[in-house]
């Protein structure tokens, strides 16, 4: 095991006409971030002559913006089997829609995120796949299946709950691309970028443990979890993380395991668990050769403003500073490792 303490210095964002948006919170003003710029020919990008049509679901009133679609309160709500369900002949946060107007004109979209509100569904944290736009109206909607292609050679599968996947987190994989872009990403999940990954929100140590025979071989594996086990027992959150790595390992011996420490929240209590649990679990890697620790929670503590800096107002999740800091101390890893 090595840990590591890291001094990052951050660099204004670059501009570029290709970007990518995360919502600060549900329906509230978007966050641009920007993409590094690599030739197109090296892009990860999908190859829209592969598209399968899955399955019709019908046709739908549709309110339309570049964050957030929502459905007329006609339809009641239609988020019921969304919640991380596997098949993708319904809406599901898997999935790839391409909606169709009464003129034939598509538009294909992911989205991130569903709430119920005023009667109504709505879907946010959209990702518009070929970045127009369309007006609200009338539309069919289908699911499809379309190839996305990777050029990395280096596999990482990132695992854990919302940290990993919700709102900004959405952006990780894509960061960590700007970062390296030798990255090919795993897994059973799929982000709004379009980046296989092992994220579900709300997730506890123990239901990373229901899922893992779903995770797949990696070079890497980037572990983020344990904050949602904050009102159980510490001895549990420890040994059902401890149970995650064995089974890995032993089921891939070639891998790395980069567990990454906490990220701060302002929730004291919430905050303490998971510094208890951190302090048990980075003393038991020391002794794995195949486990290092990156200390994410120790560079955003390094900030006295950590969660103006690094966290969405929640206190919990990242913003895009937070998931850029994330991305890039796991790249610097990944490099150090493949020198």
């Amino acid at each position: 095991m090595r840990l590591f303490l890291l001094v990052l210095f951050i660099i204004g964002v670059s501009t570029s006409s290709a970007t990518r948006y995360c919502n600060s919170a549900p329906g509230h003003p978007l966050s641009l971030l920007s993409d590094s710029i690599l030739p197109t020919d090296k892009q990860d990008k999908y190859d829209f002559s592969t598209e399968k049509i899955i399955n019709d679901l019908g046709e739908f009133d549709l309110i339309i913006n570049d964050s957030t679609i929502i459905f007329d309160s006609a339809y009641g709500k239609i988020d019921a089997p969304l919640h991380y369900g596997r098949s993708l002949n319904d809406f599901n946060f898997d999935g790839i829609y391409k909606i169709i107007d009464i003129r034939n004109q598509s538009y294909y979209f992911r989205f991130g995120w569903v709430t119920f509100k005023n009667d109504q569904t709505i879907f946010s944290n959209i990702k518009w796949l070929k970045e127009d736009v369309p007006e609200s109206g009338n539309y069919k909607i289908l699911t499809i299946d379309l190839k996305f292609k990777q050029h990395g050679h280096i596999s990482l599968c990132t695992i854990g709950d919302s940290q990993t996947w919700w709102n900004c987190a959405n952006n990780l994989r894509l960061e960590l691309n700007n970062n390296l872009p030798d990255l090919f990403f795993v897994g059973s999940r799929t982000d709004i970028n379009g980046y296989p990954h092992e994220g579900e929100g709300g997730n506890r140590t123990n239901q990373v443990l229901d899922r893992i025979n779903y995770i797949p071989k990696a070079d890497y594996y980037t572990l983020l979890i344990g904050t949602n086990d904050w009102q159980d027992s510490i001895d549990s959150a420890f040994k059902n993380t401890i149970q995650i790595c064995n089974i890995l390992l032993k089921k891939y011996p070639q891998s790395k395991i980069l567990y990454l420490t906490p990220i701060p929240t302002t929730n004291t209590v919430r905050d303490q668990f998971n510094t208890k649990l951190e302090e048990r679990l980075t003393t038991t890697f020391k002794a794995n050769k195949s486990i290092d620790v990156v200390d994410i929670g120790g560079k955003m503590r390094e900030n006295l403003d950590w969660s103006k800096v690094y966290l969405l107002k929640d206190g919990l999740h990242e913003n895009p500073d937070g998931v850029k800091v994330m991305a890039e101390l796991i790249a610097i890893i990944i490099k150090s490792e493949r020198k």
